[in-house]
């Protein structure tokens, strides 16, 4: 899906991807995919970020502590993946920012496409969506991971119900990240879905 989208994309294309952890999965996706007139900017807080509802979460609170720790080894690995990217001609420019959407500037109207795969948590990923749709040009993609389902009305007032935790079983038993769903419903309305990966191009 990623592919497909970049090829919509201008050659010097403006790329941001909110959530790259190690660097490892969509990161490589978009250097591999974006020209070396292109610019990539790879945005992640690499801190703990798991809530106590998960932490507290009996089946799944050591894998939540886990994941928590591996955040000094997600951002090295990840400046290790940049540098060998760097040294290939064909490399876009790439970036490494370590922020969240909460407390860094970017200019309006900016990006041709905005990734988000960072924490599923629905006010994460609100803000997230509403840092997207503000600077992506007319016409820009807005796209990101972990959409299981396509979201309806009763999903999200299900959702509605568990802000604060990662994944869960909804209410037909399906597995999904009740935060992505309820905030593109909210935001967004209608999307397109693929194996998880959503995107749409906006309007504005």
């Amino acid at each position: 899906v990623l592919r497909m989208l970049l090829k919509l994309t201008p050659p010097d294309a403006r790329v941001l991807e909110i959530g790259t952890y190690f660097g490892e999965g969509s990161t490589k996706v978009f250097i591999d995919g974006l020209s070396n007139e292109a610019s990539f900017f790879v945005m992640d807080t690499w801190s703990e970020y798991i809530s106590t509802t998960d932490k507290m979460c009996v089946p799944n609170k050591r894998f939540y502590r886990i994941m928590d720790g591996m955040s000094y080894f997600a951002a090295t690995n990840t400046l290790r993946v940049i540098k060998e990217a760097e040294r290939r001609d064909d490399s876009p420019s790439i970036t490494m920012i370590r922020r969240t959407s909460n407390d860094l500037f970017l200019a309006d109207n900016f990006f041709d496409l905005v990734f988000i795969d960072g924490s599923h948590y629905y006010q994460d990923v609100r803000r997230d969506i509403e840092l997207a749709l503000r600077i992506l040009k007319p016409g820009g993609i807005i796209c990101g991971d972990d959409l299981e389902i396509l979201p309806s009305t009763d999903l999200a007032a299900f959702a509605k119900q568990h802000p604060d935790e990662d994944a869960i079983s909804g209410p037909e038993g399906d597995f999904f990240h009740p935060g992505v769903a309820l905030a593109v419903y909210e935001l967004l309305q209608t999307v397109e879905m693929k194996a998880g990966t959503w995107w749409k191009v906006t309007t504005k």
